[in-house]
């Protein structure tokens, strides 16, 4: 009896997973393994860290840093303390933003719409962005390779 609950539990769990279903949390991280397809990933306190080849919607902390690893496709990324770093040949389909911290973009990373911060650094490394670069207090480095292009839509900008 105790095995067949202990496998129902574990089916259960793996389904809800890959399904694209939507992760809400307060306090604590959100991480996402393999490649899987969820929906918006939101916590309050706590980092949002997505695994290679993951396709997920909006992705939203507060007091944490957002990681795409390589291969990851996401509609949005926002945070309000922490950074985001995109992994090579991933995709924000539309914006990145964060207030107090670092945005990241790895090689052959791009994103649908603009990158802003406004107390950090934006670092571009061989990525294309479709939108605006901002930040207030920060550096920006658009590395060789990198491409930007003009915003295609105000939707994105």
């Amino acid at each position: 009896m105790w095995r067949f609950a202990l496998i129902s539990v574990a089916a259960f769990s793996a389904v809800a997973l890959g399904a694209s279903e939507n992760i809400d949390k307060v306090n604590g991280s959100i991480r996402i393994e393999g490649s899987r397809t969820v929906g918006d990933l939101s916590t309050v306190n706590g980092s949002i860290d997505v695994g290679e080849g993951t396709r997920a919607e909006d992705l939203e902390t507060v007091n944490g840093s957002i990681q795409l690893k390589p291969h990851v496709v996401a509609g949005s990324v926002e945070t309000v303390n922490g950074s985001v770093s995109v992994g090579a040949d991933a995709q924000v389909v539309e914006s990145a933003e964060t207030v107090n911290g670092r945005i990241t973009l790895d090689k052959r990373s791009q994103v649908g719409g603009h990158l802003e911060t406004v107390n950090g650094d934006l670092l571009l490394d061989e990525a294309r962005v479709d939108g605006q670069l901002r930040t207030v207090n920060g550096d920006i480095t658009v590395g060789t390779a990198s491409r930007l292009r003009p915003c295609r839509s105000s939707r994105n900008c």
